[in-house]
């Protein structure tokens, strides 16, 4: 096969590559891009591409990165616990107040203003049973999202963590309908940044070969606090009572927010190459003679660095 063939077959192959789609693997050392540093990893290119500044959140070396998504999956687990805390512990709250197993369903499901649900009700008529969403931990999302984005993800992290400790500290105090819904419409909305926020954190810091592993910590830790929550309360409630099961997690999250106000960083950061920097250069591209004169491979593990017969 001649290299113009060659050429050919893998322009065609890059251009056929679906639209969010990046390459990580430079079997050959042709991408002109910056690579993986370590043994076993110089075949394998850096995406998103970091710029030259150490602050650089893609920068920062392995132990800051594992400090900050640590404080990603303590945030994670202390704040979604009391959303699922009282599953468990239903019957002796509703012996100690007027709540009603209606209203409790409607506070921890819906987690919207009861007239928006009876004016669903009856607009669909075929509708009978609530509508079992954490609606509020939906929409919170598109509040907390934009101004993350706007001041920065810490300040929201930390924001939150507070609102939830007031919110947890006085909600044994809402023993009425009324005060219970709202009670868990402002923990959703508060607490709305564990469904979303998170996984951007943990993008800021890793390249692309590196997430799926950090990723899976923050999914694991947010699906286990479905299960631990209710488990957790119960004991709580037979050694003391149902209130310490929301003080006590008060005190957890008070815990994290002072875990994350001096551990956590912000990862937030308008990446900017400076104009000497080039673009990674695709196959097809770095092995034309033109490219391969001025911007020439980076050579593969084991490779002499000393320049051809001929060159200067």
């Amino acid at each position: 096969m001649s290299d113009k063939t060659a050429n050919h077959e893998m322009m065609d192959t890059s251009e056929r590559l679906p639209p969010g789609t990046v390459r990580l693997i430079d079997i050959d050392g042709h991408v002109v891009s910056k690579h993986a540093e370590g043994k076993g990893q110089t075949d394998i290119l850096l995406v998103p591409r970091p710029s030259e500044d150490p602050e650089d959140p893609l920068n920062w070396t392995y132990r800051r990165k594992i400090l900050s998504t640590s404080c990603v999956v303590v945030y994670t687990i202390m704040v979604a616990i009391p959303a699922s805390a009282v599953y468990s512990i239903v019957t002796p709250i509703r012996e100690d107040t007027s709540l009603t197993l209606t209203d409790i369903n409607n506070g921890t499901g819906i987690m919207v203003c009861r007239s928006i649900f009876l004016k669903s009700v009856y607009l669909l008529k075929n509708l009978t049973v609530p509508i079992n969403q954490f609606l509020f931990y939906g929409w919170g999302c598109i509040f907390w999202q934009a101004i993350a984005l706007q001041y920065g993800k810490r300040p929201v992290y930390l924001f939150s963590c507070l609102a939830n400790i007031i919110i947890l500290a006085t909600a044994p105090l809402c023993i009425t309908s009324g005060t219970y819904t709202a009670n868990r419409i402002i923990l959703g909305f508060f607490g709305s940044p564990v469904e979303s926020l998170c996984e951007i954190s943990v993008v800021d810091v890793w390249f692309a070969h590196e997430r799926p592993k950090y990723l899976a910590w923050y999914g694991w830790s947010l699906a286990l606090t479905g299960k631990l929550a209710p488990m957790l309360a119960g004991f709580i409630n037979y050694g003391m009572n149902w209130q310490w099961t929301l003080w006590l997690w008060a005190i957890f999250i008070a815990i994290a927010f002072v875990y994350c106000f001096f551990l956590m960083e912000e990862t937030n950061y308008d990446r900017k190459h400076s104009s000497g920097e080039q673009p990674p250069t695709p196959p097809h591209e770095a092995s034309s003679p033109a490219v391969s004169e001025t911007t020439r491979a980076r050579p593969r593990d084991g490779e002499s660095k000393t320049p051809a017969p001929g060159r200067a």
